[in-house]
């Protein structure tokens, strides 16, 4: 009998299970209610989702050198990968991204919901974070064999539901990042061209003053030469005044004793006729050396001798029987019009005596006309921003709205029984 009363559990549950499947179909109605309600809320949530849209623009390398835009005259060192750097650095940075969105308007096309009371820098950066920077990556080719890979271009990606709008952003970004790369290395240019303008000014001023202070240098040089010069030449002169004067004085001092000697003697006047008269009949009875002249007291006598002493006394200077002055007069006069001393002071400008001045006047014109960079575009647009829906989702939203109102539907039904039961 007890054997008799204990339940068989593979035949309870298949009693559960056909009492469940009775319910079920008891409550067909329900479940096909609830699903069906819950199916129509998801299909009108569905249709109130605006279709996604992903805006991409794409760009490549530039393969032109633009580095010769920007480093000409010699100021800059940039190579084509340093601008295009400098491009992407300026495409990517939130600073522009903001600028646009809101000083531009693309804020509120883009968002048409915006509202002025909302923080618009909070919103733009909202949009600028969620803007995508693709870099290149390799694709197989499926067309070019020899080609095994083939190179894709960089991407700006931005999604959203104005694709338009997104489209013109883009595409204005991309151009004022351009506009941007220009202005900055453009700055950069007029920077260093400052810098080296004043360089140039600064050797060109020291250039002119060393000139003018090795001129002032060589013109104290020579005065201080031809002083010398003079002086030297002066003391020659002295000497040979101080040497005519003791010569005059002994000469004065001789011919005053011969005259003395010759007024003694008797010989008064001179004896120059009778030696002229015939040379052969004079008859002296002096003792005289044949080789040795006639003595002056001899020969021009006690007259003549004081008249000579009287002139040599007389004599106010003795330049005239000093033959080397005149040389040493002229040379004074050569050295005091010196012609190199009087150019040197003459000179006005010594710019045609520096010789780096030429080259470094033609470089500050040419740096003084060259205000600017020319224009150059730091990347040219491969294809402008497009846009393509996203992968729809809506089927899958409605599906699982389906589901939920299904199992909404079973939980209710299981919820009641149970409640029953314990009633």
């Amino acid at each position: 009998m007890k054997s008799n009363d204990k339940s068989n559990p593979i035949k309870d549950y298949q009693l559960n299970i056909s009492n469940l499947i009775s319910i079920i179909i008891a409550n067909f109605k329900v479940i096909i209610i609830l699903t069906f309600f819950s199916t129509i809320f998801g299909f009108f949530y569905v249709k109130s989702i605006d279709q996604e849209y992903r805006v991409a623009i794409s760009f490549k390398l530039p393969i032109d050198n633009i580095s010769d835009s920007v480093n000409i005259l010699g100021l800059l060192d940039e190579t084509s990968e340093s601008i295009f750097s400098e491009f992407l650095n300026e495409l990517v940075k939130s600073k522009n991204h903001i600028e646009l969105l809101v000083n531009k308007g693309f804020l509120n096309k883009i968002n048409p919901e915006f509202e002025s009371s909302q923080d618009p820098y909070y919103e733009s950066l909202k949009i600028s974070h969620s803007i995508n920077f693709i870099p290149p990556i390799y694709k197989l080719s499926k067309t070019n064999r020899n080609l095994p890979y083939i190179e894709l271009p960089f991407e700006l990606v931005l999604t959203g539901k104005n694709p338009v709008p997104l489209s013109e952003f883009l595409n204005e970004l991309f151009h004022s990042s351009n506009d941007n790369t220009f202005n900055h290395f453009n700055k950069k240019f007029q920077a260093k061209r400052l810098i080296r303008i004043n360089k140039i000014r600064n050797q060109i001023s020291l250039l002119k003053s060393n000139a003018l202070h090795n001129r002032e240098n060589q013109i104290l040089r020579i005065k201080e030469e031809d002083a010398q010069k003079i002086r030297e030449l002066n003391g020659l002169i002295d000497r040979a005044r101080f040497k005519a004067k003791e010569e005059r004085m002994n000469a004065i001092e001789a011919l005053t004793a011969a005259a003395k000697l010759a007024g003694s003697l008797g010989i008064i006047d001179n004896n120059l006729g009778k030696i002229n008269e015939s040379n052969n009949d004079i008859n002296l009875n002096i003792a005289i050396n044949e080789d040795d002249d006639l003595p002056e007291w001899y020969l021009f006598g006690e007259k003549a001798l004081l008249e000579k002493v009287e002139l040599l006394k007389s004599r106010t200077s003795d330049d005239p029987f000093i033959p080397e002055l005149v040389s040493l007069n002229n040379q004074i006069n050569e050295i005091q019009n010196n012609n190199l001393l009087k150019t040197l002071e003459g000179r006005t400008s010594d710019d045609p005596f520096i010789p780096e001045l030429v080259n470094l006047e033609n470089e500050l014109a040419e740096l003084q006309v060259t205000v600017s960079i020319p224009d150059f575009v730091p990347n040219n647009i491969q294809s402008p921003a497009f846009h393509t829906p996203l992968e729809s989702k809506k089927l899958l939203i409605l599906f699982f709205f389906s589901c939920v109102g299904l199992f909404l539907s079973f939980f209710i039904i299981i919820v009641k029984t149970l409640f029953l039961k314990i009633q």
